[in-house]
């Protein structure tokens, strides 16, 4: 029984972190700067981009509560290191443990940047309100200065132990029972001036106009009291660099690939307020109002501070309106869906996995009561695979970096393993690795999401290892940190409503300057009589006024700043009204294309009378498939450009889409022609494509039920008996190549009904005894028709983890890592296993008029590909076999159609062979199947294939289709 939906409890929540961290701001401004000063910073705070962008875009909800009970600490801690008011010891501890409990980082590494400036200021503070009774000797100088350093001592302590205790079952847990897990890479540990997107969104925005103040910063650090701020302002604002400079990575050592760095720069913005209210204060009522007044009068001077503060509200709210205009996330994915899938007929027994489901995977994690093999924070998932490769989360690989889709396509893969049986996808960008790696989709829920099967896969244990804790670290994680939070959250209570929260009395490290009236107190001789009070009037301080210098420095720099952006706006203009370049206009047709930016696409099209918009969709649809529909453009390059006539050149281009299952390049070329505007148009060449003369097509195919989910009461009735049909190993072939292990072989359905086949190799080091269990991934027979045969190829492969790449690396999916053979093996275990399933076959693609030619100086195979039924085939597999004179199978690879294949359509392909030698490791009369020997039977029926050119060796060719069903 929930007391309120889980959204609207966030919300409330946030709400609340945002309160308390204004007021945490202001009583921590209030340590460094004034009153007036203070509030100025609290209101910045308020409509800080950096508040924003954590708030509406990453959505932390730990680090602005931690954060803000953190500031609300600080006071006391200071005043109990200063005054040695044993209540301030009290409450700084009370809410030291309620930031603990929130987030056990913040309290950790924010005592460096918060708490050491506020101990060395507050140290400083009580030795000059001591400095009358300085001694001269060393002795006395030490006990001099010792009660503030013992206060502070124990205060540190204090907060020491009370981390520890909070969260020692944690940690107790994670020392015995140490996470593995590898760097995951972070954007906020790139160069942010090698890729300024990464730099905009952990540098640019959270800093916003807040970096102006970085220069006043150094000012009155050099000139005053706030210096031990100042400087870790400075230190901080270095660390949130990443990698941009080298200074990050040598003060935190090792630590700079665990931690992400713009916790560090939003720690900055907010040590920053204290001199940002300074400055506002100046601006308004200040030397600084004075200085802009003298430059250029009172109302220009007010026009200025109120449009810079217009600015930085507008540059907030712009900051959290950001994901409305520029989306960063899917849309809200109902999740009601989900929960009743997994939660009927038992779903909830095998794990589950969702794919672009953005930062909703989470939440829907939260609601599923089922297990997921993703984990969105590394300490708590414990699949060890998971924690050996170096993506953040499967579910939004494709857009990680060196590991991404190589690391998911061993889960998609090894699914038995895991216990893998579901996936919910969003993105129809994992469509061809889901189909290719043998899953088969279910259902499209209502709120459209996709749902794929894997078949044939073993439940969850019913009892599993579970390590048991001592029962008072149970008690400890079930009532200190809740408890702590409480108790802090009762302790900001109790001081507002003791008016003691924001109103108490204010002695700030930076003193103002005196009123123009001041007190005298001039005591009596006798110490019996009353003390009395004169007041006198003190002379006026004389008026500051700014020098000459400074005055024109002021009139020069918005000058300067406004040539500056004219000169920009000028260009801008220019270059927007100039023609764009042939290869520009080509770049961006694309990129609106991929982009599914089709109006803008068609606007860059010569006109043409027998092409309008909706005819430009039709054939953007008949030229889908495996690179335009599932793929993501990641370069457009030039590769020649030829002027073919007057206004009219010709480009060769090359395009690179990533795909799920690899890097794809497409060499194409476009003709542009110039109007009479001088601008550069695309005359649109539709694909040239060849139909059968066929306007029907029939067929007369076998349909199958699957009833095997039925129960019968004897394993004689026809289902049960039908659940593993028969197969046959016709071949195998344990192949080396480059320090790489291949089992290559080939299977056939020998039943009757249609097979969903499994092949696992598992090879064993002969020198270390380690075992290495894969599956046939990509290039598998994972789905049979009755007397169908087909090949596969097992490749033994690990995760690819971003130690195995060189450092910025060119992400490439294809990468993959070794296992670490001492010696390859000799002997492999082969299993197979099969299951009744009828997921949607389609053998209607025909080939014809195969043979075999020359290609850029190697042998290639050219064919004829029709596709004689009904259905578009949005992508199309081919699995080249190569046999020797000897009947041995000495290689399997796959070639797949870029583009789709639609009714009637007849394609020629052009096809490189793979002639280079590989060296057989395994014997052709020893073979285990199951664990037991057997032999292949040398009976077998193959296909014929083509012969090679000038060889004994023939290739031959199987074909696995995915259809394109966009709405089943």
């Amino acid at each position: 029984m929930r007391f309120m939906d889980m959204r609207i409890a966030f919300i409330a929540l946030q709400l609340l972190a945002i309160g308390i961290l204004i007021i945490g701001v202001f009583r921590f401004s209030r340590l460094w700067v004034n009153d007036k000063a203070a509030s100025y910073a609290a209101m910045l705070c308020a409509f800080s981009t950096s508040i924003s962008e954590t708030l509406h875009i990453f959505g932390q909800l730990p680090t602005l509560l931690s954060i803000a009970l953190f500031l609300n600490a600080i006071p006391h801690i200071s005043s109990w290191i200063e005054h040695g008011r044993k209540r301030d010891f009290i409450l700084g501890l009370f809410l030291t443990a309620a930031t603990t409990s929130v987030h056990h980082v913040t309290p950790l590494f924010g005592t460096v940047f918060f708490v050491a400036p506020i101990g060395i200021a507050a140290l400083l503070a009580n030795l000059k309100r001591r400095e009358l009774y300085k001694p001269s000797s060393t002795l006395g100088y030490l006990k001099w200065i010792s009660p503030a350093l013992i206060r502070g001592f124990i205060m540190g302590l204090g907060m020491l132990f009370l981390i520890i205790t909070i969260v020692f079952p944690y940690w107790h847990w994670s020392i015995t029972d140490p996470i593995t897990q590898v760097s995951i890479p972070h954007g906020s540990r790139e160069n942010f001036i090698a890729k300024p997107n990464l730099g905009l969104m952990f540098f640019v925005i959270p800093w916003g106009m807040l970096i102006t103040v970085v220069p006043y910063v150094i000012l009155k650090s050099a000139r005053t009291a706030l210096w031990p701020l100042g400087l870790s302002v400075l230190i901080a604002l270095f660390l949130g660099t990443g990698g941009t400079t080298p200074l990050p990575r040598i003060l935190l050592g090792p630590a700079f690939e665990i931690l992400t760095l713009d916790r560090f720069t939003f720690w900055a913005s907010i040590l920053i307020l204290p001199f940002a209210g300074l400055a506002v204060q100046s601006l308004w009522e200040g030397r600084g109002k004075i200085l802009i007044n003298r430059a250029f009068g009172s109302f220009l001077s007010r026009a200025f501070l109120v449009l810079t503060l217009v600015t930085y509200v507008g540059f907030a709210v712009g900051t959290a309106l950001l994901p409305t205009f520029r989306p960063t996330q899917p849309d809200f994915i109902d999740p009601a869906p989900i929960v009743t899938f997994m939660d009927e007929d038992r779903h909830s027994d095998w794990r589950y996995l969702t794919l672009g489901f953005g930062d909703q995977f989470a939440y829907h994690s939260a609601l599923i009561n089922a297990e997921s093999v993703d984990g969105n924070y590394h300490s708590a998932r414990r699949l060890p695979s998971l924690m050996n490769y170096s993506v953040e989360r499967l579910e939004n690989s494709k857009y990680m970096g060196v590991p991404g889709l190589a690391s998911l396509n061993q889960f998609l893969t090894n699914a038995e393993k895991f216990h893998l049986k579901y996936v919910f996808s969003n993105d129809e960008f994992y469509d061809p690795v889901l189909h290719y790696t043998g899953w088969n989709p279910v259902t499209r829920l209502n709120n459209g999401i996709r749902v794929w099967e894997k078949p044939d896969i073993s439940p969850l244990p019913i009892v599993r290892p579970r390590r048991d804790l001592p029962r008072y670290q149970k008690l400890m994680w079930g009532i200190l940190p809740i408890g702590s939070l409480i108790l802090g959250l009762l302790t900001l209570i109790g001081l507002a409503l003791r008016q003691q929260l924001i109103s108490s009395e204010s002695r700030p490290f930076l003193r103002i300057a005196p009123s123009p009236y001041m007190t005298v107190k001039v005591p009596e001789p006798e110490p019996t009589l009353t003390v009395g009070v004169a007041t006198q009037l003190a002379p006026l301080p004389v008026a500051w006024t700014p020098p000459k210098t400074m005055t024109w420095l002021v009139r020069v720099l918005p000058l300067v700043a406004a040539s500056m952006a004219a000169i920009l706006i000028i260009i801008t203009l220019q270059n927007q009204r100039k023609p764009l370049l042939p290869e520009t206009v080509v770049e961006r047709f694309y990129q609106h294309l991929d982009f599914r930016e089709t109006e803008q696409a068609f606007s860059l099209l010569a006109s043409d009378p027998d092409l309008d918009y909706g005819q430009f969709l039709k054939m953007q649809k008949l030229t889908g498939g495996l690179v335009p529909s599932f793929g993501k453009l990641t370069s457009v390059e030039p590769l020649n450009m030829e002027v073919v006539d007057d206004g009219q050149v010709r480009i060769k281009l090359k395009l690179i889409y990533l795909t799920s299952i690899g890097i794809r390049p497409v060499i194409t070329e476009m003709t542009l022609i110039q109007n009479a505007n001088k601008v550069w148009q695309i005359k649109y060449e539709p694909a040239d494509k060849t139909y059968t003369p066929n306007l029907t097509s029939s067929s007369n195919a076998p349909q199958f039920r699957d009833l095997t989910g039925q129960k019968y009461s004897t394993s004689m009735d026809p289902v049960q008996r039908l659940a593993r049909p028969e197969i046959e190993l016709m071949a195998t072939e344990v192949i080396e190549d480059d320090g790489r292990l291949f089992v290559i072989g080939r299977l056939k359905n020998l039943s009757e009904f249609p097979a969903c086949t499994k092949v696992l190799a598992r090879a064993v080091s002969t020198d270390s005894e380690a075992e290495f269990k894969q599956h046939a991934g990509r290039i598998g027979p994972h789905r049979l028709l009755p007397g169908e045969s087909s090949a596969f190829r097992v490749d033994f492969e690990g995760y690819l983890k971003i130690q195995d790449q060189p450092f910025n690396a060119a992400y490439n999916p294809d990468e993959f890592s070794v296992p670490e053979f001492d010696s390859l093996p000799s002997d492999i275990d082969v299993s197979l296993s099969t299951t009744v399933c009828t997921p949607a076959y389609y053998k209607s693609v025909a080939f014809s008029e195969i043979n075999i030619s020359e290609m850029d100086g190697r042998q290639a195979l050219t064919l004829k590909v029709s596709n004689i039924g009904t259905e578009i085939v949005s992508t199309l597999q081919l699995k080249l076999s190569y046999v020797d004179a000897k009947g041995r199978l000495t290689w399997v690879e796959p070639y797949y159609l870029q583009n789709n294949l639609i009714p009637g359509e007849v394609r020629v392909i052009q096809i490189p062979l793979s002639v280079k030698m590989r060296t057989h490791i395994s014997s052709p009369d020893r073979l285990q199947i199951n664990g037991e020997s057997s032999a292949i039977n040398l009976n077998s029926i193959w296909p014929t294939g083509a012969k090679l050119a000038n060889d004994d060796m023939r290739v031959m060719i199987d074909y696995d289709a995915m259809l394109y069903r966009p709405l089943d």
